[in-house]
C-alpha cells in the first residue's frame, strides 16, 4: 500500500504488568508498520510503567495520569490521545494478529463513508471466536436499530475507528462503565457513518474470571443499558423502545437466576 496513514493503537492500562508486554509486542509484530502505540497508565500500583519502558521503539508513547481516572475516564482520555488517522482502543491484556492493522486500513481506504470496522477475535483461554449476528457493510439506520436491542455489540479491542469521526463526537460518553462503545457507535450512526462487520479473525481477546469486566455486578450493565435507552429513545419508535425494555429485563433476570444457581452449586 503506497499511502500508509498513521494508525494509533491506544492502550488504557491499570496494573497491567503481567500482560502488557505481550500486548505491545503483538503491535510491534504488525505487518503494517506506520503505527503509534499510546499507553495511558492510570496510576498503576504495580510495575506497569517499568514494563512499558523496557521497550525502546520510538513509536511507543507512555502517558502517566496524575491521578486514577477509573475505567471510563481512562478509556475516554486514551482514545482522545490518538494522533493517527485511525485508532484502536486495545485492552492491556488483548492482542492483534500480524495482518490486523494493514487489513483494516485497506478496507477504510476503499470505503470513505465508513467510520468504524469491527472484526472477530479468538477469545482466550477457552479458544472460541467472537461471533456477530450479521456481517458486511451496515448502514447507519441498521446499526442504530441493532443498538437499541443490544445486538452487534463489539468490545473496543475488536474495532478500528476513523479518528476524525471519534473526536468529532468527543469519544465515549462519561458515566458508562460497562458498554461505552455502544454509545460511541450510536453517535457515529447519528452522524451518518457506515460500519463494517468483518468476518475475519484478526485479534486475540482475554476473558479470564478476574478480568475487570468479568467481575462487575449484574447491576452495572443493567444501569448502563437503561441509561442508553433513556438517552436515545427519541430516535426510535415507541414499539422499539418498549421491546428493548422488555428484552433487557428478561435477559437480566435470566442472568441473575443463572448466577444464583452457580452460587448454590458451589
Amino acid at each position: 500500500m503506497e499511502n500508509q496513514p498513521l494508525v494509533s493503537i491506544c492502550i488504557p492500562a491499570y496494573n497491567a504488568a503481567a500482560t502488557i508486554g505481550d500486548t505491545i509486542q503483538s503491535l510491534l509484530d504488525q505487518a503494517y508498520q506506520n503505527i503509534e502505540i499510546v499507553v495511558v497508565n492510570d496510576k498503576s500500583t504495580d510495575n506497569t510503567k517499568e514494563v512499558v519502558e523496557q521497550f525502546t521503539d520510538p513509536r511507543i508513547r507512555l502517558v502517566d495520569n496524575e491521578c486514577n481516572l477509573g475505567i471510563n475516564g481512562n478509556w475516554q482520555k486514551t482514545i482522545l490521545e490518538a494522533g493517527g488517522e485511525f485508532v484502536i482502543l486495545l485492552g492491556h491484556d488483548d492482542m492483534l494478529l500480524p495482518p490486523c492493522v494493514g487489513r483494516l486500513v485497506e478496507l477504510f481506504a476503499r470505503n470513505p463513508r465508513v467510520g468504524m470496522i469491527a472484526f472477530r477475535a479468538r477469545v482466550i483461554p477457552h479458544g472460541n471466536v467472537t461471533w456477530r449476528p450479521e456481517y458486511g457493510e451496515i448502514t447507519p439506520a441498521r446499526l442504530k436499530d441493532s443498538l437499541i436491542q443490544f445486538t452487534n455489540i463489539t468490545p473496543p479491542s475488536e474495532i478500528m475507528y476513523r479518528t476524525a469521526a471519534v473526536k468529532k463526537v468527543n469519544g465515549y460518553d462519561a458515566g458508562y462503565n460497562f458498554c461505552p462503545e455502544v454509545t460511541l457507535a450510536m453517535k457515529l450512526a447519528l452522524e451518518e457513518w457506515y460500519s463494517i462487520y468483518l468476518d475475519e479473525t484478526l485479534g486475540v481477546r482475554s476473558s479470564y474470571p478476574d478480568r475487570v469486566t468479568a467481575v462487575v455486578s449484574i447491576l452495572v450493565p443493567l444501569r448502563d443499558k437503561l441509561r442508553f435507552i433513556r438517552e436515545y429513545r427519541s430516535y426510535y419508535p415507541k414499539t422499539a423502545v418498549l421491546k428493548a425494555y422488555a428484552s433487557l429485563f428478561k435477559n437480566t433476570l435470566r442472568l441473575y437466576v443463572r448466577k444464583l444457581r452457580q452460587s448454590a452449586a458451589k
